[in-house]
């Protein structure tokens, strides 16, 4: 996944901002100018202006989101979340390169709100090594975000979370140079294309223009149809399974019919099974799901019975445990 993250990226950034200017600098002639409409140069750039802060204000939201934005639900969890005893499964040292300061990977066991024993992995800092009270076996506090909406969602109770100053200095500083770049093609578009007749350069497939709308475009296409897909077939982290893992039951649920739809993602086939099981009042629920698998599993794929979760109060939502749980 993180493969293929980059590369989508990558292709991203090659249609945003090299494609827009290979095809306008090797097509376009400005020898007209005297003949373009000032207004409408003038509503180019407007637009063009306004659609980059949009761009660049999105992105920010975005590095926010990622470092101080966590930090703010990090808060809320221990401030509002539900307090919970959780026992911990196992105990990994990350890292214990700084003296009284190891970094430990735990995986605690608990019941979620519909009374089910889930398993669920926690990241801390531990600087009193010495007390040994993050080891298998024993069992600490915990909170929980009874909302489901603020991640990590599971926290130690009484730990202090703080920002990843690597990562946000490493994002701002992409973001700032970004900006400078984009601040300095403006400059040298008209510099070296206005001849004197200012704005009137601009044109719908100028790159100040075709790379903003691209850009806004492929932004809400991964965020709102793409980004969502994968999200939900390759389903670890997704919100709907994330609400699954905190409020649902288990069942075992009998698999009647498993087919190809046709659709691959990542080379990777989709696959529709259809199923039937009993929920927690012994009534019969038949439905299906789809679900991207590796194609090294295919052969696998069709067994006989899988265990899913379903959320008790509406047991059309459903997913498989090894989709859900997250180790």
């Amino acid at each position: 996944m993180r493969y293929f993250g980059i590369f989508w990226l990558l292709m991203g950034i090659y249609f945003v901002v090299f494609h827009p200017a290979i095809i306008y600098y090797n097509t376009n002639s400005n020898l007209f100018l005297e003949g373009r409409n000032p207004t409408w140069a003038i509503i180019y750039l407007i637009i063009s202006i306004l659609g980059w802060l949009i761009v660049f204000g999105f992105a920010g939201k975005k590095i926010y989101n990622a470092t101080f934005g966590l930090q703010s639900g990090a808060k809320k969890i221990l401030a509002n979340g539900k307090s919970i005893l959780a026992e911990i499964l196992s105990s990994e040292i990350l890292d214990q390169s700084k003296p009284n300061q190891i970094n430990k990977k735990l995986v605690v066991r608990f019941n979620n709100f519909s009374g089910t024993p889930i398993k669920f992995p926690i990241y801390i800092t531990d600087t009193n090594p010495q007390l040994i009270r993050y080891e298998k076996g024993n069992s600490i506090p915990i909170k929980v975000d009874e909302k489901v909406k603020y991640a990590p969602y599971v926290l130690p109770d009484g730990s202090t979370p703080t920002v990843k100053n690597r990562l946000f200095f490493l994002l701002s500083a992409i973001w700032v140079i970004a900006a400078l770049l984009l601040i300095t093609y403006f400059i040298y578009a008209y510099t070296t294309e206005s001849m004197g007749y200012g704005w009137r350069f601009l044109s719908l497939d100028h790159p100040l223009l075709l790379s903003m709308f691209i850009a806004i475009f492929f932004g809400f296409l991964y965020f709102n149809v793409v980004g969502r897909i994968i999200s939900s077939n390759f389903s670890s982290g997704s919100d709907k399974n994330m609400k699954l893992l905190f409020y649902g039951k288990t069942a075992q649920a009998q698999i009647l019919e498993v087919a190809q739809t046709g659709t691959y993602i990542n080379e990777n086939p989709q696959v529709k099974y259809s199923l039937q099981f009993h929920d927690d009042q012994n009534r019969l629920q038949k439905n299906s799901l789809k679900k991207v698998i590796m194609m090294i599993d295919l052969p696998y794929a069709r067994q006989e019975q899988k265990k899913i979760y379903y959320l008790p109060e509406d047991p059309s939502v459903i997913a498989f445990e090894e989709d859900v749980i997250i180790e």
